[in-house]
Protein backbone atom coordinates (compact mmCIF):
# COMPACT_ATOMS: atom_id res chain seq x y z
CA UNK A 1 0.00 0.00 0.00
CA UNK A 2 1.13 4.19 0.01
CA UNK A 3 1.25 3.81 3.87
CA UNK A 4 3.75 1.06 3.51
CA UNK A 5 5.89 3.04 0.77
CA UNK A 6 6.01 6.03 3.11
CA UNK A 7 6.93 4.34 6.32
CA UNK A 8 9.97 3.13 3.74
CA UNK A 9 10.35 6.93 2.90
CA UNK A 10 9.94 7.95 6.52
CA UNK A 11 12.49 5.46 8.06
CA UNK A 12 14.91 6.46 5.11
CA UNK A 13 14.98 10.01 6.79
CA UNK A 14 15.78 8.35 10.14
CA UNK A 15 13.61 6.85 12.89
CA UNK A 16 13.02 9.92 14.30
CA UNK A 17 10.80 10.43 10.98
CA UNK A 18 8.78 7.79 11.71
CA UNK A 19 5.71 9.46 13.13
CA UNK A 20 2.01 8.88 11.65
CA UNK A 21 2.09 12.69 10.50
CA UNK A 22 5.56 12.23 8.35
CA UNK A 23 4.35 8.41 7.19
CA UNK A 24 0.78 10.37 6.06
CA UNK A 25 2.70 12.91 4.10
CA UNK A 26 5.33 10.46 2.70
CA UNK A 27 2.50 8.36 1.08
CA UNK A 28 0.35 11.42 0.38
CA UNK A 29 -2.77 10.15 2.48
CA UNK A 30 -4.64 11.71 5.20
CA UNK A 31 -3.58 11.13 8.56
CA UNK A 32 -7.30 9.87 9.58
CA UNK A 33 -6.90 7.22 6.30
CA UNK A 34 -3.51 6.21 7.65
CA UNK A 35 -5.17 5.19 10.93
CA UNK A 36 -8.17 3.78 8.98
CA UNK A 37 -5.25 1.03 7.78
CA UNK A 38 -2.64 0.70 10.51
CA UNK A 39 -3.92 1.46 14.36
CA UNK A 40 -0.30 2.77 15.22
CA UNK A 41 2.99 3.07 14.54
CA UNK A 42 3.59 -0.66 14.91
CA UNK A 43 1.34 -1.79 12.86
CA UNK A 44 2.76 0.48 9.76
CA UNK A 45 6.30 -1.28 10.36
CA UNK A 46 4.70 -4.41 10.68
CA UNK A 47 2.52 -3.61 7.65
CA UNK A 48 6.03 -2.84 6.05
CA UNK A 49 7.77 -5.78 6.94
CA UNK A 50 5.18 -8.36 6.07
CA UNK A 51 5.18 -6.24 2.30
CA UNK A 52 8.73 -7.07 2.20
CA UNK A 53 8.49 -11.05 3.01
CA UNK A 54 5.04 -11.32 0.83
CA UNK A 55 7.10 -9.29 -2.06
CA UNK A 56 10.60 -11.38 -1.43
CA UNK A 57 8.34 -15.00 -1.29
CA UNK A 58 6.82 -13.60 -4.88
CA UNK A 59 9.92 -13.07 -6.33
CA UNK A 60 10.95 -16.95 -5.47
CA UNK A 61 7.72 -18.25 -6.31
CA UNK A 62 8.47 -16.81 -10.10
CA UNK A 63 11.85 -18.16 -9.90
CA UNK A 64 10.53 -21.60 -8.73
CA UNK A 65 8.18 -21.71 -11.48
CA UNK A 66 11.12 -21.51 -14.01
CA UNK A 67 12.99 -24.41 -12.76
CA UNK A 68 12.28 -28.10 -13.56
CA UNK A 69 10.42 -29.79 -10.41
CA UNK A 70 12.03 -32.47 -9.08
CA UNK A 71 15.54 -31.13 -9.73
CA UNK A 72 18.46 -31.47 -7.08
CA UNK A 73 19.02 -27.80 -6.25
CA UNK A 74 15.96 -26.21 -7.63
CA UNK A 75 15.26 -24.07 -4.42
CA UNK A 76 18.31 -22.93 -4.46
CA UNK A 77 18.64 -21.99 -7.97
CA UNK A 78 15.26 -19.78 -7.58
CA UNK A 79 16.83 -18.38 -4.11
CA UNK A 80 19.71 -16.89 -5.79
CA UNK A 81 17.89 -15.70 -8.75
CA UNK A 82 15.63 -14.18 -6.64
CA UNK A 83 17.68 -12.72 -4.11
CA UNK A 84 20.53 -11.12 -6.77
CA UNK A 85 17.31 -9.39 -8.65
CA UNK A 86 16.40 -7.58 -5.38
CA UNK A 87 17.34 -3.66 -5.57
CA UNK A 88 19.23 -2.29 -2.79
CA UNK A 89 17.85 -0.42 -0.20
CA UNK A 90 19.64 2.72 1.79
CA UNK A 91 21.83 2.27 4.22
CA UNK A 92 19.64 4.80 6.31
CA UNK A 93 16.44 2.54 5.80
CA UNK A 94 18.10 -0.67 6.96
CA UNK A 95 19.70 1.00 10.26
CA UNK A 96 16.44 2.76 10.80
CA UNK A 97 14.29 -0.10 10.14
CA UNK A 98 16.49 -2.35 12.58
CA UNK A 99 16.07 0.37 15.14
CA UNK A 100 11.99 -0.33 14.71
CA UNK A 101 12.68 -3.89 14.97
CA UNK A 102 14.78 -3.63 18.11
CA UNK A 103 11.83 -3.04 19.85
CA UNK A 104 9.03 -5.31 18.74
CA UNK A 105 9.97 -9.27 19.53
CA UNK A 106 7.25 -10.21 18.21
CA UNK A 107 8.26 -8.81 14.36
CA UNK A 108 12.07 -9.71 14.81
CA UNK A 109 10.49 -13.06 15.09
CA UNK A 110 8.36 -13.27 11.86
CA UNK A 111 11.89 -12.23 10.19
CA UNK A 112 13.78 -14.69 11.92
CA UNK A 113 10.98 -17.49 11.15
CA UNK A 114 11.29 -16.34 7.47
CA UNK A 115 15.32 -16.86 7.60
CA UNK A 116 14.62 -20.64 9.55
CA UNK A 117 11.97 -21.48 6.71
CA UNK A 118 14.83 -20.46 4.11
CA UNK A 119 17.29 -22.48 5.81
CA UNK A 120 14.94 -25.67 5.67
CA UNK A 121 14.05 -25.24 2.28
CA UNK A 122 18.04 -24.80 1.05
CA UNK A 123 18.77 -27.81 3.45
CA UNK A 124 15.97 -29.71 2.24
CA UNK A 125 16.67 -29.06 -1.67
CA UNK A 126 18.19 -32.58 -2.46
CA UNK A 127 21.84 -31.77 -2.02
CA UNK A 128 24.43 -32.57 0.49
CA UNK A 129 23.60 -30.73 3.32
CA UNK A 130 26.91 -29.26 4.36
CA UNK A 131 27.07 -28.48 0.25
CA UNK A 132 23.23 -26.60 0.29
CA UNK A 133 24.45 -24.25 3.52
CA UNK A 134 27.71 -23.43 1.93
CA UNK A 135 25.57 -21.86 -1.47
CA UNK A 136 22.71 -20.87 0.94
CA UNK A 137 25.30 -18.67 3.36
CA UNK A 138 26.81 -17.52 0.36
CA UNK A 139 23.85 -16.09 -1.10
CA UNK A 140 23.02 -14.33 2.54
CA UNK A 141 26.31 -12.80 2.44
CA UNK A 142 26.26 -11.11 -0.45
CA UNK A 143 22.89 -10.09 0.62
CA UNK A 144 24.25 -9.06 3.74
CA UNK A 145 27.06 -7.36 2.19
CA UNK A 146 25.52 -5.57 -0.71
CA UNK A 147 22.13 -5.58 0.02
CA UNK A 148 22.08 -4.25 3.15
CA UNK A 149 24.98 -2.45 4.64
CA UNK A 150 25.45 -0.77 1.27
CA UNK A 151 28.71 -1.67 0.24
CA UNK A 152 28.79 -1.74 -3.69
CA UNK A 153 29.80 -4.58 -5.41
CA UNK A 154 30.82 -4.80 -9.22
CA UNK A 155 28.13 -4.73 -11.61
CA UNK A 156 30.94 -7.78 -13.23
CA UNK A 157 32.35 -9.60 -10.28
CA UNK A 158 28.74 -9.54 -8.79
CA UNK A 159 27.37 -11.14 -12.29
CA UNK A 160 30.15 -13.93 -11.82
CA UNK A 161 29.07 -14.36 -8.19
CA UNK A 162 25.60 -15.36 -9.52
CA UNK A 163 27.19 -17.31 -12.05
CA UNK A 164 29.22 -19.23 -9.87
CA UNK A 165 26.43 -19.94 -7.02
CA UNK A 166 23.96 -21.37 -9.51
CA UNK A 167 27.00 -23.92 -10.90
CA UNK A 168 27.33 -24.75 -7.87
CA UNK A 169 23.72 -25.81 -7.24
CA UNK A 170 24.43 -28.41 -10.20
CA UNK A 171 27.56 -29.93 -8.32
CA UNK A 172 26.66 -32.10 -5.71
CA UNK A 173 30.14 -31.93 -3.34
Amino acid sequence: TDAVAGVAEALGHGADRLTLDAVAAEAGVSKGGLLYHFASKDALVRGMTEAYLRDCSDRLQDELAREPVGRPGRWLRAYIRARFNETPVSLELVAAFNVALGTDPALMQLILDDLQDALKAALDDGLEPAHALLIHMAVEGYYQTHMISGLPIDDSLRTALCERLLVLTEIDA
